[in-house]
């Protein structure tokens, strides 16, 4: 490879990177029980690593935000059970599947 395509390439990584930047509440589902228990579907990947505190933070914010765009838990939640399930080992970084099970208490 030559040093242009090179530079090209490199000044390209960031726009590629933060195109897998997928936004997190549009990329997650979530679904509501009757006995105040509901299930909060996400990922984790290169941008948003499974292992990071920050990203946690970012799901649980999401997490939050549909319990309060539903009417639910408000005064406040727990988790009871997290799940991690390997979806594909990437290039850059492997993709989980995250599915997190609660409770409003």
């Amino acid at each position: 490879m030559n040093t242009r395509a090179l530079a090209g390439l490199l000044l390209a990584l960031p726009l590629l990177l933060s195109a897998c930047a997928f936004d997190l509440k549009n990329q997650s589902s979530f679904e509501a029980f009757n006995d105040g228990r509901f299930r909060f579907q996400t990922f984790a990947d290169v941008t948003w690593p499974e292992s990071s505190e920050e990203a946690e933070s970012a799901r649980l914010k999401v997490l939050r935000e549909r319990l309060g765009d539903n009417g639910l838990c408000a005064d406040g939640f727990s988790i009871t059970e997290r799940k991690a399930a390997l979806k594909y080992k990437g290039l850059l970084g492997d993709v989980y599947d995250l599915i997190y099970y609660g409770r409003c208490t």
